[in-house]
This record gives C-alpha cells, structure tokens and sequence, in this order.
C-alpha cells in the first residue's frame, strides 16, 4: 500500500464519508491480505482494500490519511477523482487500472536493473526464502548509510508501515540481516520500500513520510479537498525488489546521476552480502560509484620543478637567478633578492650555533621575513610570536616548543626579556650568502604554527620542508605565478594562510607585499594593493568585504586573482572581486587547513556562471585525495567529515602524540587527517563546504547549518555580512548593513518567507562592524549578548509556557511568538489542549488555539472564561507548589 493524505475542510459528515470510502473500496479488485500497523489518527474509516483514518484538528478542518492498495495500481489522482464525484453527487468516472508502479510517473525516474540482478534475486530467494524482504531492506539501510553517513533511518514499507533500523555500530553482515529480520518478520515474495531523506544530503536521519504531492484545493460539495504531503518532501526514492521477475526498480526525485549510482552500487552490495555474510558492513562496498572525486588540473605546463629539495635551497636558486628583482614590497622599503639573501644569511650565521626551534617577535613587515628565510636557511624550524597576544601566552608557546633561540629587535626586546629570559636573543644582521652555509634538507622541520586547542592549551603543527614545497608547487602552479607578480601578504606569520603567500612569491622570483591590517586599517590597505599593484590577493572573505567597502567605485586594475578562504564564501564576494578588479580577473573559493594547507579550490573565469548562494570549495588539489567520513570513520559518498589523503600532511601535532592520534591517521596505507570540516559532494565531484561540525548544531530535534542562515541575511539587499551563532534552543544573528541601517523585524521577516521556522533565528542584531580575530575572521565571542527573553508573568502563561516547551522541546520559548512559527503544526494543537487543560483543570475550546497562537494572546484571551475560574485556577496552582514545596521540605 501507498499512503496519501488530504486535508479536508468544511462541515464534514464522517458517516457521510465512510459511506464514501466504501461505495470506491467497492468498485475496486480485492488486494492480498496483508498484516499493517494502524495507520495514525482518530477515526478508522477503512473499507478494504482502501484503509484511512481521519484526524479532526479543528471543528471544520480534519485530515484523512489513506492507505492505496498497490495490486489494483490505483493512482491517487483516480481516487481523488472518485472521492470528489461521491461528494458532489455527480457521476464517478470508471476505474482504470493504473500502469505498474514500476512505470515512470511524473517526473519519477526507472532505471533498468542490472545484468546481475537475475543471479541475485534468485540466489537470494533460494538461500533467504524466509526473509528476502528483510534481506533487501538490509541491503538498502547499508546502501543508504554508505552514501549519506546516516546509520539510523526509518524506511517506509509497502504496506504501509515502517520500519526502523539503526546501523550505527558495524558488526557482521548475516548480524545485521537477523536484527532487521527480528524487527520486520516476513514472508513476502516481493517488497517495495519507500524512502524519504529529508534534503537526502542534509539532514541527520534519514526517515519515511507518505507520499503525496500538495496540490490545489478542490471543491467538492460543501467541502474542501487539498492534497499533501504529510513531509514538506514527497519520498525522494522508492526501490522495488520484484524476486519473480529478477527485477529491481528505482523510481526518485533525485538527480538520475545520483539514481544511477544507486542503482549500479545495490546489486554490488547484494553481491557482496551473499558472498561474504561474515564480513563487518564496515568493510562493505568500499568503493562506490557515489565516490565521485574530481582533480582540479593547471591549465598550463608546470611552472615549478619538481625535483627542488628544500625550501633554502629553491630560495638560494631564486635569489641567483633574479637579484635584482624586489622581493619585498613596503611604503618604506624595497628589499630586492640579493639585499634579502643577504641580511637572511647574516641572521642565520648567528643561528648556525644552537639547535632547536626558533622564536620570532617581531613585527608583521620585513624584518619577519628575513628572521623567517634565516631560519629555513639554517633547518631550524621558525615560531612566529604575535607581540600583540598575551605575554603567558607567549611564554607557554616557546615552552611548548622547547624554543632555544629568539629573534627579535630593540623595540621588543623588554618583551622578550619578560617571556623567555633564559633563552638566547638574537638581531638581525647582514652577510653574504653561500650555498655551502645550507643546513636544510626536504625532511628538515620548516615551522611550528600554533593553533587554537580544544582543550584551551595552543597546539602546534610541525611541517617539513619537502612538504611545504609540495604547497608551493601547487599554489604557483594553479596561479600562474610568475616573477612578474606581486602577491599581497595580510594574515599573520602565525597561520598557514602567510605560509602560502610568503614562499609562493619567494620561491617563484615574486615579489610579497606585507601588509598590517590591524595597525593600519583597512582603507590604506587598499591603496597599498593599488601603489605596489598587487596582483594576487588572498584574505579571509570577510577581510575582502570590507576592503572591497573602502574602495567604492576605484578598482585594483593590476588585481588579476582573488583568493579567498578560512570562511564560507558567498556569490556576492564573486561580485565584489569582478566589480574591483582587472577584467579578465579569476575568482578562487579555496579551502584547506594548517596541517596541509590548500587541498580543494574551485576557480571561476570572469564570465563563469555562479549558480547558488554559497560557493563551492572546488576540486581536489594534485597529490590530494579529498574522502567524505562518517562520524565512524567510515567512507561516504555525498556527505560528511573532510578528510585529506596525502603523502605531505604534517608529521602530526608538536609534541603532542594523543592530539595527533585523534586526527592523524592511516588511511589504504595513506597518511591522512582529518580536518573536522563538514561537506557534500556535489554531482560534479566538486566539494560544498558545510562549515565545522561543531557549527552544525540541532535546534529542537532538527539539524542546522548556520552557514545557510548567513546566506540567506546576506541575500537581502539591506545586508552586507551576517553572522549566525546558535544557543541551546535558538539561533541569533548579526548583520552589518549595506548603506541604510535595516529593521531587523523586516529581515526576520523576509526569512520567515524562505527558510523552515527551525531555521529562523529568534532576534537579528545590526552592528556597525563585526569584531575581528587576528586571522581576519569573526571573533564570534565577542558578539553582544542578545536581550533577554521575555518572560511571562501569572499562574496562566507560566503553565501555558510550561505546554508549549512539552509540545515544542523547547526550554524557554518566547510569549510573543507563534505557535506555528516555532515549528508547531495543526497536528500538534489536541495535544497541547490536553496538557494545558489538566494543568489548568478547565475545558478549553479547540479553536482558541489557532485565533490566539502566542503565549500572551492565549493567556489574555483566557480571561474571558466564566466569571471565578481563573481565581479557581490561581487557587489550584497555589495549591500545587505548595505541595511542591512540602515534598521538598526535610
């Protein structure tokens, strides 16, 4: 059976359509009996073969939940048009029986099974002939989590009924099959299971809804019919197993390239079941056709060799080859190659004494530079110092790294002297340089960047030199750099995103403008990038934003690349980038993480087509492998943990062997680690970048991606950023505004219009600017507080409060929000009538619920009740804390 829904509204006779149900039930072929679970609701209305139940949500509004029969292939079109005529009282129109349900209908697809799936269904019917239904839900619950990374799920049967079946934790196959077989006993020679996936590639659980399209309101006498779907989705897939005919049927609202992974990977899965039942379902199908990786190729010839062996020595080659060329760029100074080299060199003499990690406190310029080229000339792996974060800090960070050596300058000296003064102190100074002086090799340690820890303790990452020349090669390669170019550097020597910027220029005969944001402000930024011309920019998006804010109408005509990455990256940052820079500029969405750097980027011409409002972070880089995992570790194919496979990670985190267990792992005998980063794999291969997993949050039982929120604040034309940050219940955002300051009432409105309520945050914020960490990066933390929830006042809304926080999971919900928009729905009404009345011990009229849907308009629309029931309730809930109060007296 297929279950539909109707919404019914109008004085509804219910003996009037039982009488209905019976007279098409009657006209019908009689359907094997089958043994179903009660469909829900409050009047069972069936005449077999139909089954239907009617709930009554409001005295003229009702829902009918019927249950089609599948033998006579009755289509919900052909009942609703029987159900109209017997209403009307005009002519039923004769029955025809529907094509198969194996047919495609509508915009349903049916993709012909494979030549395997005779050897199967025959193999299976023989060797399960007790249980071949639960066998193939087996196998689909497997084929389901193998693609969505969701283990437990509710598949909707044939019949009618459901089936849960959590596959959360792995165990043997022929385990597997008897758990499910245990839940669901059958003996049925055929099964078709309906599946919904809420979004398929979004959401949590995977569960089952009745299938159903909305569909107009259609008269019929006195009343109102409207089809829908008991889902805000119809079933995304339905499969259908027929042992008789050795077929397998797949019909779905999915992409048909998804559908036709499906299809090709189930009788592979089946295959594998029936030949190994022993084998863990951890190991099954471990490679699927929903793999889809995607390699993002130079478009030209390689531009850096291959055969370099450590970053001193490409640098000394560089600085052979282009002396003269600037090497780096500032108002104040021009240092070529051959005056960097030199003073490198000469700071590095005074390194070539001790061992150990390097200390850097210096400021964000060229003298950084030339500390961090000393360092890498001696095999000593350099440690950035902010002298703007805190002095323990600090310390702790050279404690941690067993730091030997600093260098420094006169100006931070008493800085120095206050964290580490024991440790020996360097200045720069200036030597000619010579190859024989290089001390580092491809496995030589090149830094230690610190990170933040979960612990609250800074982490290091420790990486080589062979490995940040495999970065380099990437960048330079993907970019096109060139010793004509000028690349701006803007984030901190502390984070990997300097680490691209720096050794990309240096290593390629470039030139790298450093550039201190935080010092001197965003609006002379901008006229740095143009005075230098820069060429290549890289920053986080928001960092971009407010550069791009500054410029107004002037443009960077040198700009011929903006990158981008370390936050979602939207369409409007596409739009900014070709309204700033040169005509034939290329826009890269870029992401990868500290412990390898850049793994996926996805480029976009100045005439490429941008389709959505998010981004997608692209393809896999060369020498990268980008995999999808579940929470479990496991492979997934369209949605999951980002997790990179490649020769060049990081070593692991410094000195920190249970950090590093956590997320550096072997993978078929490849490093790999594991980035904490959430995605799905578009069609295309191409990866969309779903934020952290620890920013993927559940809302009142649904599972919500800020990322999406902050998308759609910024598709408002009154929006510059956004910024979304979820409670324990609710979700808060904050906007920065483009031009006129916006009403934050009317944005909360304009969502209401295109997101789920679960979706809509509870108060919207409008700052003048948004706090910035110094990565460039939202400094969420330092977000004002929201005001405070309202809370009611009396005996009344307290236990009207109370109800709907049961009703909704809601800890605290506000007294002036609707019902309906903090996810309430019809369905839900008779049960919050029940709580309130035994709480308050008075009858309450359904309808007062849908006229006064908040918690304020129902508490002062209950004061029209008959004269002393409201004292009546004081007095009972009086009564109950004190009772309240005796239990908990000693």
């Amino acid at each position: 059976m297929t279950l539909r829904t109707l919404r019914i509204t109008g004085p509804l006779d219910r003996a009037e359509l039982s009488a209905v149900l019976k007279r098409i039930a009657a006209r019908l072929p009689d359907e094997p009996s089958s043994t179903v679970d009660a469909l829900p609701g409050d009047f069972d209305l069936s005449a077999p073969p139909l089954r239907a139940r009617l709930r009554s949500v409001a005295e003229d509004e009702h829902v009918l939940l019927v249950a089609l029969p599948h033998a006579t292939h009755l289509r919900f079109g052909q009942f609703l048009a029987h159900l109209v005529a017997e209403l009307s009282g005009s002519q039923a129109p004769e029955f025809t029986p529907a094509v198969a349900a194996s047919q495609p209908v509508d915009s349903r697809l049916d993709l012909a099974p494979s030549g395997d799936c005779a050897r199967l269904t025959t193999e299976l019917d023989v060797r399960f002939s007790g249980q071949p239904a639960s066998f193939f839900l087996t196998a689909i619950a497997l084929l389901l989590r193998r693609y969505t990374g969701t283990g437990a799920m509710t598949l909707g049967l044939a019949d009618g009924s459901a089936l849960v079946v959590d596959l959360a934790e792995d165990r043997p196959a022929s385990v597997a099959l008897s758990d499910i077989a245990a839940a669901r006993r059958t003996a049925a020679t055929g099964i078709e299971a309906a599946v919904a996936i809420d979004e398929f590639l979004d959401h949590s659980s995977v569960c089952a809804f009745a299938l159903g399209e909305d569909g107009p309101p259609i008269a019929a006498g006195r009343l109102t019919l409207e089809p829908v779907a008991r889902s805000s989705t119809p079933y995304d897939l339905e499969i259908i197993l027929a042992l008789r005919s050795h077929r397998i049927s797949w019909l779905g609202h999915l992409p048909e390239s998804l559908l036709a992974d499906l299809a090709a990977d189930l009788p592979a899965l089946l295959a594998e079941i029936l030949d190994h039942p022993e084998r863990s379902t951890a190991h099954l199908l471990p490679h699927a056709r929903g793999d889809r990786t995607s390699t993002l190729e130079p478009t030209g010839d390689a531009l850096f060799p291959a055969d370099a062996t450590s970053i001193a020595h490409r640098f000394v080659e560089i600085c052979q080859r282009f002396p003269a060329n600037p090497a780096i760029l500032t108002d104040a100074e021009c240092l070529t190659y051959e005056e960097l080299a030199s003073r490198a060199a000469g700071t590095a003499t005074l390194l070539r004494s001790g061992t150990g990690p390097v200390g850097l406190l210096l400021p964000h310029g060229p003298a950084h530079i030339v500390a961090i080229v000393a360092a890498v000339l001696t095999g000593r792996p350099y440690v950035p110092l902010d002298p703007h974060h805190p002095p323990d800090r600090l310390a702790a960070i050279l404690s941690h790294a067993g730091a030997t050596t600093i260098l420094t300058d006169p100006e931070h000296q008493p800085l120095c002297d206050q964290i580490a003064p024991t440790l020996t102190v360097h200045h720069l100074s200036t030597v000619e340089l010579r190859l024989a002086d290089l001390a580092a090799s491809g496995d030589s340690l090149a830094y230690l960047l610190y990170t933040s820890g979960s612990t609250g303790k800074p982490k290091a990452v420790a990486q080589t030199h062979a490995n940040v020349l495999f970065q380099v090669r990437n960048h330079v390669d993907n970019f096109r750099i060139t010793p004509a170019d000028r690349l701006g550097l803007l984030t901190s020597f502390g984070f990997d995103m300097a680490v691209t910027d720096l050794f990309s220029a240096l290593l390629s005969g470039a030139a790298v403008v450093p550039f201190d944001v935080a010092a001197h402000g965003v609006t002379a930024l901008g006229e740095v990038l143009a005075k230098h011309e820069v060429s290549v920019y890289h920053s986080t998006p928001t960092m971009f934003r407010y550069l791009t804010d500054s410029l107004g109408d002037r443009r960077l005509p040198a700009l011929r690349a903006v990158l981008l990455g370390g936050e979602q990256v939207r369409r409007d940052d596409v739009e900014r980038a070709r309204r700033v820079g040169a005509p034939d500029c290329v826009f890269v969405n870029g992401y990868g993480a500290t412990e390898i750097s850049f793994v996926t980027q996805h480029h976009l011409g100045p005439d490429a087509r941008v389709d959505g409002e998010v981004i997608p972070v692209g393809r896999q880089l060369p020498g990268v492998e980008v995999v999808l995992l579940d929470e479990a570790g496991r492979r997934t194919c369209l949605r999951g943990e980002i997790t990179v496979l490649s020769q060049h990670v990081a070593p692991g985190y410094w000195r920190d062997p249970a950090a590093s267990a956590g997320k550096f792992v072997t993978i078929d005998g490849v490093p790999a680690y594991r980035t904490g980063d959430l995605a799905r794999r578009l069609p295309d291969g191409t990866l969309l970048h779903l934020g952290r997993a620890d920013r993927q949050v559940k809302i009142r039982g649904y599972r919500v991606e800020l990322g999406e929120i902050e998308a759609a604040l910024c598709a408002q034309p009154s929006v510059a950023q956004a910024v979304a940050v979820a409670g324990q219940s609710e979700i808060l955002a904050y906007v920065v505004p483009r031009g006129e300051r916006p009403d934050p009432a009317s944005l909360l409105e304009a969502l209401a219009r295109k997101l789920p309520h679960y979706l809509v945050p509870r108060e919207i914020s409008v700052l003048d600017t948004f706090p910035l960490t110094s990565t460039g990066k939202v400094d969420v933390r330092a977000l004002p507080a929201p005001s405070p929830t309202r809370r009611p006042q009396g005996d009344v809304p307290r236990a009207i409060t109370r109800a709907w926080s049961t009703v909704l999971g809601l800890p605290d919900p506000p007294a002036d929000k609707d019902f309906f928009a903090l996810g309430g729905h019809s369905a839900q009404v008779p049960m919050l009538k029940r709580l309130l009345e035994r709480e308050l011990g008075v009858e309450i009229p359904l309808g007062r619920f849908f006229d006064h849907p908040t918690i304020t308009a129902l508490a002062d629309s209950l004061s029209s009740l008959p004269d002393g029931t409201l004292d009546r309730v004081g007095d009972r809930m009086s009564r109950r804390r004190a009772a309240r109060a005796g239990r908990r007296s000693p």
